[in-house]
């Protein structure tokens, strides 16, 4: 007869590593999976993640000694550089394995195992899209903006109904949650999702758990969706910085950003953008290059690749096709393409599609321009006791649980986004 011991062995060997957890997370999740996560006591530790950045070189140089001294004695005689300080963050998530359930499979423990086996890798997917989702976007973590009427609900963006799935508890506000002041809407009211229609596309909620299509308390006009508890407004939880954060769509204000004034060098400490008067006209392979060359000219080096979500991908890909040669002899056809890379500036950059991706923005990715740090593998099973499995608080189950503790790391010098067409 199985035991919670031989079940607690099951998961260990299943999801005790963190390369079995990354196979779970598979070739759907391709940002997430190229972003560097550096993990363990020494990337990760004390109340902030503190790193420096140099925003300017010395400049006391000169043609003559006298005029290079004189520069030297003003603030020009030193490298410009300020800290990083990035708060950790804080992100859950747990599989509920109930006594009652695993006592009355006994006699077939391994198909109740199993079952749990599709659940465990379910969870560690949605983490996966999740933080795909966030590391693309920003603090406010806003899953995109919609309307309602008597429950029913249509995103704004249709490509953000990726976002929304069935069982999922959202919260809602009238703005992102990028501002400290942003509040949610009916008190924090609830709306539980009961059917997707991705096609539409539309979702529908609840204001109850199993309840019918209605409309929660103080949803109204044009919001913003949120998972609940991610609100990154007011009284926010922190989790992570985004792309969107470190690189953001305008150049910033001088209001702080993880303690400093990114004023002092736009470019070096918040990123590449076109202005908006450039890409007048412009479709999204032009965007494209003219993104790659301005991060070659203005930025710290060349984008190591372009991310855009598949809709985009899919725009550019039919317009070199419809400029392309067709074979016309042999049985089989075949059309469309299986990688785009593009030359400009004087490099060759590779063009992904993620699905994840704000549609509205094309982003650039130098080296290692975004890094994830957690204190221990990302995301990590809650086993400090030896066991993988814990008990619940107040009742005679048991959970698996994940838990992270991660903080990005930006070099905004390596990032680069323009608007897409």
């Amino acid at each position: 007869m199985a035991t919670l011991n031989t079940i607690d062995a099951l998961m260990k060997l299943n999801y005790g590593t963190a390369d079995r957890i990354q196979r779970c997370l598979g070739k759907d999740f391709p940002t997430y999976t190229k972003i560097k996560k550096k993990t363990g006591a020494v990337n990760a530790s004390g109340q902030m993640l503190v790193a420096p950045v140099i925003f300017s070189n010395v400049q006391s140089m000169a043609g003559t000694l006298a005029t290079a001294q004189t520069v030297a004695a003003t603030s020009g005689g030193s490298m410009k550089s300020k800290r990083w300080t990035v708060p950790f963050g804080d992100y859950s998530a747990a599989v509920t394995f109930e006594r009652k359930m695993l006592k009355l499979s006994s006699s077939d423990m391994g198909c109740y195992i199993d079952a749990k086996k599709e659940e465990i890798k379910s969870m560690y997917r949605q983490w996966a899209a999740i933080f795909s989702w966030y590391l693309l976007n920003t603090k406010g973590r806003s899953l995109g903006q919609f309307t309602i009427s008597s429950g029913l609900c249509t995103p704004v963006n249709p490509e953000d109904i990726v976002n929304i799935s069935p069982g999922m508890v959202l919260q809602a506000s009238a703005n992102s949650g990028d501002s400290g002041t942003d509040t949610l809407l009916g008190s924090g009211s609830l709306g539980y999702v009961i059917n997707v229609n991705p096609n539409a596309p539309t979702f529908t909620v609840a204001t109850s758990d199993g309840g019918s299509a209605a409309t929660p308390s103080g949803w109204t006009g044009t919001m913003h969706a949120f998972r609940y508890g991610d609100f990154g407004g007011s009284g926010a939880t922190v989790i992570c910085d985004g792309f969107g954060d470190w690189c953001p769509a305008s150049d910033p204000s001088a209001t702080p950003f993880n303690n400093i004034d990114r004023t002092a060098h736009i470019t070096a400490l918040s990123g590449v953008r076109i202005p908006t008067a450039e890409l007048t006209l412009l479709n999204n392979e032009n965007r494209i290059k003219r993104l790659i060359t301005r991060m070659v000219t203005r930025g710290f080096g060349p984008p190591k690749w372009i991310s855009l979500s598949p809709d985009k991908w899919q725009d550019v890909a039919d317009g070199l096709e419809s400029r392309g040669l067709r074979t016309s002899f042999g049985k089989d056809a075949e059309f469309g393409y299986d990688t785009i890379n593009v030359t400009a500036g004087g490099v060759t950059v590779p063009c992904i599609a993620e699905k994840f991706q704000p549609s509205t923005a094309i982003y650039a990715w130098g080296e290692d321009c975004l890094v994830l740090h957690n204190p221990e593998e990302f995301p990590a099973v809650v086993n400090d006791d030896g066991l993988e499995m814990l008990r619940k608080a107040n009742t005679n189950d048991f959970e698996l649980r994940l838990q992270a503790y991660p903080a990005t790391l930006g070099i905004p010098g390596l990032m680069g986004r323009c608007p897409a067409a």
